[in-house]
Parts: structure tokens; C-alpha cells; sequence
């Protein structure tokens, strides 16, 4: 026997009381963002291991997915609209204060109000500009290394024969 509701055939929910439970999981999961948590709420009386399993699996049901993707949609374009008009709002506000100070001829909150018009513009984004460096080679010589050099040349010259360095005789 098939469901009249479209959404229950849709995505194999058995019952109308099985899909009202799956939106108040979502409702919970987003609250929350834990499965185990909203799986605790939703479906009592479970043990913790049992809890984590499940909530795992019911995050990853087609219809869960679906409810969580609508939902974010839909809080999304409130959000975006939001935006939108708060930052229209304190653009007109802004102009308003610069207009008004500068016909009363106060300058400095004039200069604060185009101040603020250009931050919120993002006239003062930071530029990307690329530095070449030449750079600096510097040679380190550890302290042990130096002393160990040294000690070589007192036993006498490598490339003179053992005994008598050549290197040493003054002309």
C-alpha cells in the first residue's frame, strides 16, 4: 500500500509519525549539530552506544539530507536579505550624518562619517602586492667545526709532503 504523501514514497518513510520524528531530529541536529544528542531527544531511552549509531545513520538518510539542505536554503536567503538591508541602511545613514555636518559646518564629524563610508565601501581592503627580495646569503660556521679545521693544519699542509710545508718558508 503506498502513502498519498509524495515525500514519504519519495524517500521509503513508512509513516506520517516516522517522518515527524525524522523533522524534529533535523530541528534538533541543527540546533545542536551533534547527532547523538538529537537522537537522545528525539528517540529516548536508548544506551549512549546505541545513540551514536543510529544518530549516525539518521544524518545520513536521504530525507534527513534533504530536510537539512532545504532548511539551510531557506535560512540562507533570510540571512543574504538581511545583509543586504543592514548594509544599505548604515550606507544612507552614513551619507545622511555627512550631509548634515558638513552644512553645519562640523568638519570633523563630517570627516568621521566619510570615514566610516569608505570602511564600510571596503576602501581600506588590504592590497595584495608582491615583494621581490634579492636576499642575503649568510655563511654560518658552527663554533666546533672551526676549531677541528684548525687542528688539521697544525699537523702540517695537505698538500705538502710530511715534515717540511712548503707554505711556511718566507721568501
Amino acid at each position: 500500500m503506498r502513502n498519498k504523501d509524495p515525500l514519504l514514497n519519495r524517500f521509503g518513510l513508512r509513516s506520517k509519525s516516522q517522518r515527524i520524528r525524522y523533522d524534529k531530529f533535523v530541528r534538533e541536529y541543527m540546533l545542536s549539530c551533534d547527532a547523538t544528542k538529537s537522537y537522545k531527544k528525539v528517540f529516548p531511552g536508548n544506551i549512549d552506544t546505541t545513540n551514536k549509531r543510529n544518530g549516525y545513520l539518521l544524518v545520513r538518510h536521504p530525507y534527513v539530507i534533504y530536510e537539512l539542505n532545504r532548511k539551510n536554503k531557506e535560512i540562507d536567503k533570510k540571512m543574504d536579505k538581511k545583509i543586504i538591508m543592514n548594509r544599505e541602511r548604515i550606507l544612507t545613514e552614513l551619507e545622511e550624518i555627512l550631509l548634515l555636518t558638513k552644512g553645519k559646518e562640523q568638519y570633523p564629524a563630517a570627516l568621521k562619517a566619510l570615514d566610516q563610508l569608505a570602511r564600510v565601501t571596503g576602501s581600506y581592503a588590504p592590497e595584495k602586492s608582491e615583494v621581490e627580495h634579492k636576499g642575503i646569503t649568510i655563511n654560518y660556521v658552527k663554533p666546533g667545526e672551526v676549531e677541528d679545521n684548525i687542528n688539521e693544519f697544525f699537523d702540517g699542509c695537505p698538500d705538502c709532503e710530511e715534515g717540511t710545508c712548503v707554505c711556511d718558508i718566507k721568501i
